[in-house]
């Protein structure tokens, strides 16, 4: 998304959510980004992340959530949430 947003793209994004459940995160960023691309950088992702966190589960659990959160691709690789 940065690298559309550095090419010009600015008046339409479309994004299929599909299966709304398993990918709450990964639209509320895309959602979060598109509105204004330009809060975003490599050093700030993970407070993004744990803003998320914090929302879902509370200031007490949003470090660790946010950990878990951001390790889940890495864990779940070629597997399907569905299965």
């Amino acid at each position: 998304m940065n690298l559309t947003y550095a090419h010009g793209v600015r008046k339409l994004w479309v994004v299929n959510v599909g299966d709304l459940k398993p990918m709450e995160y990964p639209i509320s960023f895309f959602l979060d980004m598109a509105w204004d691309p330009e809060q975003f950088n490599a050093g700030n992702l993970q407070q993004h992340t744990e803003r998320f966190c914090a929302q879902q589960l509370g200031e007490s659990h949003a470090k660790e959530a946010a950990r878990i959160l951001l390790l889940m691709p890495n864990t779940t690789a070629g597997s399907h949430p569905n299965c």
